[in-house]
């Protein structure tokens, strides 16, 4: 594995509510010098958690901005400091579908963009589903979609599922279901 390069300099270029982008002054083990450019989000991470029953997994619809589109996906989320993963996991299920957990698991630790961005994602199974709801922070009710776990092939195609977080949870929940019926 290569040496990692040696960062001369971190400077802020630009700052938002959501964002803080850095220019890193980077030396490479050849010599090499470049300016790198991140969005450095300042979080503990987010969370994308795929609820399910016996025979079905929950999804919701809501409006992402970036795509102007009302997009199916998981229930997701900000970690708020001082939260573990599993724990925001559970309180935005309580806030987005009205369900707690008795049983989460983390899947997997991810990064959508590790070349642009210092954001960290965690996939969460969450099982043995109780209704509890909590106030949460969403400018308006999210539709709940209940969609049979026999079928994760039709909604990998579902043309109205774009986020790749959700997609690879659904890969992954693909896997599952197969193992589990094996």
């Amino acid at each position: 594995m290569p040496e990692k390069p040696r960062v001369h300099g971190v400077k802020t270029i630009a700052q938002t509510r959501l964002f803080h982008i850095e220019a890193v002054d980077l030396e490479f083990s050849n010599g090499a010098r470049r300016q790198y450019e991140r969005i450095n989000n300042d979080t503990a991470g987010a969370v994308t958690v795929i609820p399910v029953t016996l025979e079905s997994v929950i999804l919701v619809r809501e409006y992402a901005v970036g795509s102007d589109e009302y997009e199916l996906g998981f229930v997701k989320g900000l970690i708020d400091p001082g939260e573990t993963p599993l724990e925001a996991g559970n309180r935005e299920l309580k806030e987005e579908v009205g369900f707690g957990s008795d049983k989460i698991t983390l899947i997997r630790k991810t990064r959508v963009t590790p070349h642009y961005t210092t954001a960290v994602g965690y996939i969460l199974l969450a099982e043995d589903l109780y209704v509890q709801r909590c106030a949460g922070d969403e400018p308006e009710d999210l539709e709940q979609v209940h969609w049979p776990l026999s079928d994760i092939d039709g909604l990998l195609e579902h043309e109205d599922i774009s986020d790749v977080r959700t997609l690879h949870a659904l890969y992954w929940l693909r896997d599952y279901v197969a193992v589990a019926k094996a």
